[in-house]
This record gives C-alpha cells, structure tokens and sequence, in this order.
C-alpha cells in the first residue's frame, strides 16, 4: 500500500512530469502534502532507499517541489539516518528558497536532536565539495558546541567564501556565548 501511495506521489511532481502542476497548483500541491503527510504516518522503512534515490533523482532534475516532499517524507520515515542525504540535497542549488526544505532538515533533526544529528553534521565539514562544507557549517550553527571552535577557526581560512562567512558567524556566535 505505501509503495503505491509512493508512486502517486511521484507522479505529482514535476521531475517525472513535466507538466505536473499546470492544470490546478493549488489542488496538486495539496494533494502532494496529503500523501507526503500518509508515507511519513505509514512508518515503512523499507522505502528508504527509494526515497533516497529519488530525493537525488528530483535533485539533479532541478525539482525543488519533489526535493522538498521526497525530503520529508525521508526525514519523517528514517530521521536523523536521513540527515546526510538531506545535506547532500540542501547543498544543491536549485535556484529557489529552501524554505521548506531547510525547515524540514532544521525543526524535524537539527533542533529536535542536537547531540544525534552532530555526528552526521561533523563528517560533512570536511567534504572537499565547497557547497556540501557550507551547508554542513550551517547546520553546524544549529548543534553548536563549544568543542567546534577549533574547526571554526580553521574554517576561517576556508577557500569558499560562503564556508569563511558562516565560520566567521559561528566564531561570533560562540564568543557572545550564543
């Protein structure tokens, strides 16, 4: 049955149809947050790695509205063991917002388990990938310890502009005691 409503789910969006959403938004959107509201309440963990590589799937088509669904329909099933890939994905640019998906990585796993999600955040900080280092220090302003200073102050050297900017914060943050 979830397998199903899973397929549904991909034939809303517009990485499997490029006319998805064109007769009424509205209603296909609320339709993809019923069943994205069905596939995170089912609790079908087998579905996880389709889910993972669909997520990658909508993200390399540019699918922002599958990324964000396909995302939290991860986060809700396997949760913070979807933290890397909602990384890799959030550290993609697909030229909109993130609003609901950053909201998804930072209410559903950050914030709701920091001691859990640090591990996975860590790991990523290192990445040779500047965008996927960036996102990984500002997920790292969500789980920030005291211990990260050193990472900080080294990442203050960073090539990437975006990853200097956000260690710069993280040194500020820590130093006013957050």
């Amino acid at each position: 049955m979830t397998r199903s409503l899973l397929v549904e789910l991909l034939g809303l969006l517009p990485a499997y149809d490029p006319w998805a959403l064109r007769d009424d938004p509205d209603t296909d959107l609320e339709r993809i947050r019923g069943l994205v509201g069905m596939l995170v309440r089912s609790t079908d963990r087998t579905l996880v790695p389709d889910l993972e590589r669909e997520l990658e799937r909508c993200v390399d088509s540019g699918d922002d509205i599958g990324r964000d669904a396909i995302g939290e329909v991860l986060a809700g099933i396997a949760g913070l063991g979807a933290l890397p890939a909602l990384l890799r994905a959030s550290a993609r640019d697909l030229g909109d917002d993130q609003d609901w998906f950053q909201t998804i990585i930072c209410e559903d796993l950050l914030r709701a388990d920091p001691e859990g999600a640090r591990p996975a955040v860590l790991e990523l900080l290192d990445a040779t990938d500047p965008a996927l280092r960036a996102t990984a220090f500002w997920a790292l302003d969500h789980v920030l310890t005291d211990d990260d200073l050193p990472r900080i102050l080294a990442a203050a050297d960073d090539p990437d502009p975006t990853v200097r900017e956000t260690a710069r914060h993280l040194r500020d943050r820590l130093s006013k005691g957050r």
